[in-house]
């Protein structure tokens, strides 16, 4: 996670079209892997194309987004996915100081995302 001997509480959150699913938060880690599998409602009037994942860190107070990513519902939707992994490189602070102009913007998933 952070590539040192700092320890995290990492969780994975999914959301889509209103709804939240996540997993329990590992204690005090600083490698994670997560090998789990979400069934993510689908209800129609659909209002958003994308499934945005987050890994976070569990704190005390206010959970930290380590890293997000997002797939696009109607292009799984008209080309299935084969089971896959997926690697997720946190933000650093200094390059990117305003977190949430990046995770605020684009609701539509680019073609070339995963």
């Amino acid at each position: 996670l952070g590539g040192g001997k700092q320890t995290f509480n990492p969780y994975v959150s999914i959301e889509f079209n209103g709804h939240t699913l996540q997993l329990p938060a590992a204690k005090d880690t600083c490698t994670v892997h997560f090998d789990e599998c979400f069934r993510i409602p689908v209800v129609t009037p659909l209002f958003a194309d994308s499934i945005v994942i987050r890994v976070w860190n569990k704190t005390g107070y206010s959970d930290e987004m380590i890293v997000q990513g997002r797939l696009s519902f109607s292009l799984l939707r008209m080309h299935a996915m084969l089971p896959k992994w997926f690697n997720f490189y946190g933000f650093d602070k200094e390059e990117v100081t305003d977190l949430k102009a990046i995770t605020g913007s684009g609701e539509a998933a680019e073609v070339n995302t995963y």
